[in-house]
């Protein structure tokens, strides 16, 4: 996870909502890749996304926010700083992959 392109998400987030946190999509099904690339196409031109448990990100003092319509989530964060995301990363274990036309990085 790049703590740049993080920053600039918490930012965003902030002035929206006024919290700290970043969006994340919910795989419908907990698997089905190609129903949530229908349901929101800009994500196949993404390279990568983060694949991330929620129950393991909220077990791991992150809760997660229904915001929006689904499938979107916002994982709420105490302070947009470097410890943090580090805290995500290993709480999501940071398993980036690549799968054919969906990637899985997407946080605003």
């Amino acid at each position: 996870m790049a703590d740049q392109r993080l920053t600039e998400a918490c930012q965003r987030c902030h002035e929206r909502w006024g919290i700290w946190g970043f969006s994340v999509l919910e795989v419908p099904d907990g698997d089905n890749f190609s129903l949530l690339a229908r349901m929101r196409p800009e994500l196949t031109l993404r390279r990568q996304l983060l694949i991330a448990d929620g129950s393991t990100l909220v077990a791991n003092g992150f809760p997660l926010l229904s915001t929006l319509s689904y499938p979107h989530w916002t994982v709420q964060l105490a302070q947009p700083d470097g410890g943090t995301f580090a805290r995500v990363d290993v709480a999501a274990n940071t398993e980036c992959s690549r799968q054919a036309g969906v990637g899985r990085d997407e946080r605003s």
